[in-house]
């Protein structure tokens, strides 16, 4: 019965192998995301090590187990950029490792035999790394390098969202970057780039969208959230209530975008006049992909919006004249760069023109258009010359 409830555990489990292997351009983003002042002080004070520290020693480690099963305790020392501290058993690589008994040990408690025997959680995520001894010296096995990667990039989040004021901080550090990406991949003239900025109604404060991007045509209305998806949503079938309460966030987020738009179509905005010709296209931009698809799932996501719009006396017709968007950071990296020649306007019209591509992606309609996977640009070549350069990784 809950068919499209497994299709989207299964897009977890497995979409993101194909999606998300080692690369530059994810490299470098999550190295931007977390490289703030304030962030890398948290860090510092929790793991001893910097987050370039972190990333550098990740790659290095990553460039080695990709050409070679095992390496010596002292393989990576001849990085030049990998200084002692770096590698100190008790600060990066004790974060990622467990020896294999330890980690023998974790792995049985963790096996199940039910609906989730395929998606249960595998401590090899948290320690890609494992340590083996002979009493002598000690090597570095990594069964799957990918997982290696994931850990010092998206799965850096994991440690430090429990940190006080983490959580505002990297929120601010995503929305940041979505601003940042737009301005290095819009070389138009007739593209406008604008910043979340403060308007007044009464004595209230409130914030506009976090971005708006418009050329004459068109603007897309830009809400930014760094919150992920719950485990259990990822891999429960038999209990949806985890799904359920993702989806009624998800839509919360999309409706308090419509409720600010609407205090734009009104005129309240004083860094942008209302322009009735001008088309808006609202889009929720997260941080990973959702995989949410299918009509069971996106009816269910459109039933809570059009609830949380009843509930804030907007209309259900603003589903149909500003049709809203879900797109994670991926999609966006490779779309953007499609846009700027484009058009925002071209874009966003044609594909929600053709009732078959309105529910694609981003990245899926992009590649409908040029007729190929179309491959992300690196459009931060700053962030990679600081962690990439002087290691040679061959990636």
């Amino acid at each position: 019965d809950n068919i499209w409830v497994e299709l989207v555990r299964i897009a977890h489990r497995q979409f993101g192998w194909q999606e998300n292997k080692p690369n530059a351009v994810t490299a470098t983003r999550y190295y931007r995301l977390f490289n703030t002042t304030e962030i890398n002080q948290i860090c510092v004070k929790k793991f001893g090590v910097t987050i370039k520290e972190i990333f550098q020693c990740g790659l290095a480690l990553l460039g080695a187990f990709l050409s070679r099963p095992i390496i010596q305790e002292d393989y990576f020392r001849a990085f030049a950029q990998v200084t002692e501290r770096q590698i100190d058993t008790n600060s990066f690589v004790k974060l990622i490792c467990k020896t294999d008994r330890e980690l023998r040990a974790i792995l049985k408690k963790e096996q199940r035999y039910d609906s989730q025997f395929a998606f249960a959680y595998n401590s090899l995520r948290a320690f890609p790394l494992v340590r083996l001894s002979n009493g002598e010296s000690d090597t570095f096995m990594c069964p799957l390098p990918t997982l290696l990667f994931w850990r010092f990039t998206a799965g850096l989040y994991y440690e430090l969202v429990s940190e006080e004021n983490f959580g505002h901080l990297f929120g601010q550090s995503v929305q940041k970057y979505v601003g940042d990406l737009a301005v290095n991949a819009f070389q138009r003239d007739t593209v406008t780039i604008l910043p979340e900025h403060e308007y007044v109604m009464g004595k209230k404060r409130k914030d506009s969208a976090d971005w708006i991007i418009l050329d004459q045509k068109a603007a897309l209305f830009i809400e930014c959230k760094s919150k992920r998806l719950s485990w259990d949503t990822k891999t429960n079938i038999e209990d949806t209530k985890p799904l359920e309460k993702d989806i009624t966030q998800v839509a919360t987020a999309i409706a308090q975008l419509y409720k600010t738009i609407g205090d734009y179509t009104e005129g309240r905005y004083s860094n942008l006049a209302y322009d009735e010709n001008l088309r808006v296209y609202p889009v929720l931009v997260t941080l990973e992909s959702l995989h949410f698809f299918g009509p069971l799932i996106l009816n269910k996501i459109k039933a809570a919006v059009v609830e949380k719009l009843a509930e804030a006396g907007l209309g259900e017709n603003l589903l149909t004249d500003m049709p809203y968007s879900i797109c994670s950071m991926t999609d966006l990296e490779g779309s953007f760069s499609f846009m700027n020649k484009v058009g925002v306007s071209d874009f966003m019209d044609q594909k929600f023109s053709d009732p078959e591509t309105s529910d694609w992606s981003f990245n899926s309609y992009t590649s409908h258009r040029i007729g190929t996977i179309r491959p992300r640009e690196n459009l931060f070549p700053e962030s990679y010359q600081e962690i990439f350069v002087g290691l040679s990784l061959g990636l």
